[in-house]
């Protein structure tokens, strides 16, 4: 089913489900994106034998560690990362990202790219096998007038597994029904800088 007309949307694409938020309007509980996204998830779960892999897409993140190090109000990488946004979008999502089993996260806004280990809370875990938790990868720097974002922290968080700061596209291919791959293509070689594979062995809970 795709929702259209409309500022987010769902799809259904072989063994998986896709879920388009719109991170620019409400989400707050009672909200109609809010009630939609319920209504989506529970779809999602009643069919996740036929469609294993759940992947929420939004525009703003809900992890990124630019400049993170730098918390001044000026700072707009820090303003996205840790600011007003980033926090109300954890307190509202990720008990619904954990309660359905989302799988991946795809995000964007900063003009870079990271990947994070499986992570809830702030708190991660270093395995993509059977993880309990989303992965979060940012996926902003696919061009923009305005130039790459980097400015990382020498001392990243721990859920931040691999970052750059390189034009470039993402890759996501669902194998099977236990396992999904990402690659990250840097756009001037045309070649994969990062990768991850998501494997799944043991049967996906049900609410």
């Amino acid at each position: 089913m795709c929702i259209r007309d409309s500022l987010y949307t769902s799809f259904v694409a072989g063994l998986g489900q896709f879920i388009g938020l719109s991170s620019e309007h409400d989400m707050r509980p009672g909200s109609v994106q809010h009630d939609w996204l319920l209504a989506q998830l529970e779809l999602a779960q009643s069919r996740r034998v036929q469609r294993p892999w759940l992947v929420v897409f939004m525009h703003r993140p809900l992890y990124c560690s630019n400049n993170i190090d730098n918390p001044s109000p000026t700072n707009e990488d820090y303003v996205d990362c840790v600011g007003g946004y980033a926090q109300a979008f954890r307190r509202r999502l990720e008990p619904l990202f954990e309660s359905y089993g989302v799988d991946i996260v795809l995000q964007a806004h900063v003009h870079a790219y990271e990947r994070l280990w499986p992570t809830r809370g702030g708190e991660s875990v270093l395995s993509y096998q059977d993880p309990d938790r989303p992965v979060f990868v940012t996926s902003g720097a696919a061009g923009c007038h305005e130039g790459l974002e980097s400015g990382w922290p020498t001392d990243p968080p721990s859920w931040s597994a691999y970052r750059a700061a390189v034009h470039g596209v993402g890759v996501l291919e669902i194998v099977n029904s236990t396992v999904l791959e990402w690659q990250y293509i840097n756009a001037t070689s045309q070649q994969p800088i990062d990768r991850f594979t998501l494997r799944r062995t043991r049967p996906v809970d049900t609410v």
